[in-house]
């Protein structure tokens, strides 16, 4: 899994949905009980249920109306979108088809329906990796979105996204990246730069830009999301809180000073803020205690727990709740992505060494983070491997000196460690396993750099022995995530780890 592979999960959000034909009604009577329960069944995402009435209105449109009338393209479409979303993907091509024939036929080549379903013909080729096709579909709908409401009209975010995807599959990553701040201008142009419907264009833009490796730029876009905020808000509002944590995640990955700071404002936010509770205000400590640790405010960090331990303590009497968010030690992640640069290197030694960390840059980086290559658009061999710590596939095939993920698979890790009163990790013991010496080296390397909340007793941080743990490789346990903080960062970490390998590879 790439960086820019890594970058899809920011798409999610806008991405298009496949919702049910507005232009053409399924049936004559709007209020028809087919109607209303496809609709209903359709919100709720049951789609199964859905599908036999899409048939039904479909079967019963085709009696009423001679072959090729209008009237039959939104029932097809609305059908073949419902086969799409349970993958049925030759029905469904075959139904979008006939939808797209008859509304050329009968309202042009460039009808505002056809919008909707040669989009989702393009994703349904996405899907089935015909990219080409993909591509040709994708841009022809965004040809009708520009004819119909002009060239920077919303109607094309989704296509937009689509188009990002299918670019990045096929490794145009300079393209990939200019459809997304095109994206971006699409919005401006529609509320202006200092519109306040600007801050979810703002956000997704951000985040493409930080899961891309483009730290600075990321960085600029949430602080001008945070002034938007501000002046069309005030300086207390939540809507501020999810750009902070966002700002924090990006200065943890960038390696930058004070990450925690910005979790701090969103903390005070919280507590100032009439409309929150106890939760939000848990939550935002956590995020700061956590990211506090990690960063190497160990005594910040256990102030931090202890107000979660005495918040929880006093809602529920008796600490259950404390026990059990803070029995056991959880980890975080590394405290710097460049630390994942040097337990590879020490790895490849023969004789293990204790593990001291420098800050890493390769020749492609510069203080605001990694570089990336947009003339060479052929994508890095990267990716992640292995639960529970993620680890970077390409190294572990060399350390392992096997072939393929599929001779990784029977490999395991039996490890026991320390966690500390700070969350650091000593005394690892290897208890069993099968791996050769090199990658076993690799993962005790990590470990070693990796930082745990720690346990609490009667609120206070306390040293954990014996703390187990099962490293596997296989390749089907890695999976994406849209989430910012706080686990999934550590997902984040491990890929641009990966590309900093990378990058210092080549």
């Amino acid at each position: 899994m790439s960086t820019w592979v890594r970058a899809l999960a920011v798409l999610s959000s806008g991405m298009l949905g496949g919702g049910l034909a507005s232009a053409g009604d399924v049936s004559d009577d709007t209020t028809s009980p087919d109607r209303e329960a496809l609709q209903m069944h359709w919100a709720a995402g049951d789609y199964a249920d859905a599908l036999p009435i899409a048939e039904r209105i479909v079967e019963a449109k085709q009696r009423t109306v001679a072959a090729g009338q209008y009237e039959l393209a939104a029932p097809l479409h609305n059908l073949a979108t419902i086969q799409r979303n349970l993958q049925q993907y030759d029905a469904s091509e075959q139904n979008f088809a006939r939808s797209i024939d008859i509304a050329a036929e009968t309202k042009g080549p460039y009808a505002p329906i056809l919008l909707a379903s040669m989009s989702q013909l393009g994703a349904l080729h996405y899907q089935t990796q015909r990219y080409a096709e993909s591509l040709e579909l994708l841009r022809r709908a965004q040809h009708i979105a520009h004819r119909n409401h002009g060239v920077y009209t919303l109607k094309q975010l989704s296509i937009v996204d689509w188009i990002t995807k299918v670019n990045l599959a096929t490794g145009q990553i300079l393209a990939a990246d200019l459809q997304q701040r095109f994206a971006y201008k699409i919005s401006e142009r529609n509320y202006g730069e200092s519109d306040q419907r600007m801050i979810p264009a703002m956000s997704k833009l951000g985040n493409w830009l930080r899961d891309t490796g483009q730290y600075a730029d990321a960085l600029r876009i949430y602080d001008r999301a945070l002034q938007v905020t501000e002046t069309n808000n005030s300086a207390v509002d939540l809507k501020l809180v999810s750009i902070l944590r966002a700002m924090s995640a990006t200065m943890y990955l960038q390696g930058r000073c004070c990450p925690d700071e910005p979790l701090e404002r969103a903390l005070d936010i919280v507590v100032r803020e009439p409309a929150t509770d106890a939760a939000d205000e848990l939550t935002a400590i956590m995020h700061l205690a956590d990211m506090s640790l990690l960063t190497g405010r160990e005594g910040n960090a256990g102030k931090l727990y202890r107000r979660a331990w005495n918040m929880l303590a006093w809602e529920d009497g008796v600490n259950r709740k404390a026990e059990r968010l803070f029995a056991a030690p959880t980890r975080l992640g590394v405290s710097r992505v460049s630390h994942l640069v040097s337990a590879y290197g020490q790895a490849q030694r023969r004789r293990p060494q204790s593990v001291h960390v420098k800050t890493y840059r390769p020749a492609q980086s510069d203080s605001r983070g990694i570089s990336f290559s947009f003339s060479k658009p052929k994508p890095r061999r990267s990716g992640l491997i292995g639960t529970p710590l993620a680890l970077c596939y390409p190294q572990v095939l060399d350390l392992a000196k096997v072939d393929g993920k599929e001779d990784l698979s029977e490999y395991y890790m039996d490890l026991d460690f320390l966690v500390s009163h700070d969350g650091k990790v000593s005394n690892i013991a290897l208890v069993e396993s099968n791996t050769p010496s090199r990658l076993g080296r690799y993962v005790k390397n990590i470990l070693r750099v990796t930082r745990f909340r720690p346990r609490l007793h009667e609120g206070e941080p306390v040293a954990t022995e014996n703390v187990s743990l099962r490293q596997t490789f296989a390749a089907d346990q890695i999976t994406d995530s849209d989430a910012v903080y706080p686990h999934s960062v550590e997902k984040t970490a491990a890929v641009h780890g990966c590309n900093l390998l990378a990058a210092s590879a080549s």
